[in-house]
């Protein structure tokens, strides 16, 4: 079974950039420019639909993509204005030296999408088989736990230092 990842607004197709179906990319947020995606899902008549990345290169404000589906000026110039979109995991994981997934989240700021900052991960338990995020809230120092559930990350943004989570409302109450 395959699993549909949750996506996330990525740019738009400016225009075309060359005859070898290159595209260039206006990037919905500056920050992520440092990301390297293998895929991008480019949205076709209300569908979203993934293109592997053969290379991306440039600068924040000229960002030359080229798809392997994509090798012609004709083919390139259809995707024209279409909107792109980047999977979860492109956002959240960094590679360490070793190859691993590796994020160091200690120091985020926790914004929750309706009730805004809740505070900042001060340490993270894992001597449960559930690793718990420490997090001293800003609003009156105390510290609560939350559980680390990765679907409930919707964005990291490491440049800022916030990690957007979409928590049930209520969980820090407790």
């Amino acid at each position: 079974m395959y699993d549909i990842p949750k996506l996330f607004p990525y740019g738009f197709i400016r225009k075309i950039h060359g005859h070898k179906g290159e595209v260039i990319i206006e990037l919905e947020d500056g920050n992520l420019f440092d990301l390297d995606p293998d895929f991008l899902f480019v949205e076709i008549e209300g569908i979203r639909v993934p293109f592997a990345v053969e290379s991306l290169r440039g600068s924040l404000e000229r960002l030359i993509c080229k798809f392997e589906q994509v090798s012609t000026e004709e083919e390139s110039d259809r995707l024209r204005g279409a909107r792109l979109f980047i999977p979860e995991e492109s956002l959240t994981e960094t590679e360490d030296a070793d190859g691993g997934e590796n994020m160091d989240i200690i120091g985020l700021k926790v914004i929750h999408p309706k009730s805004g900052l809740l505070g900042e991960i001060v340490d993270i338990d894992d001597s449960t088989e559930n690793e718990l995020l420490l997090v001293k809230m800003d609003s009156d120092g105390r510290e609560v736990l939350l559980p680390f559930v990765s679907e409930w990350v919707q964005f990291v943004d490491e440049k800022k230092g916030e990690l957007f989570y979409d928590y049930p409302e209520g969980l820090t109450e407790m």
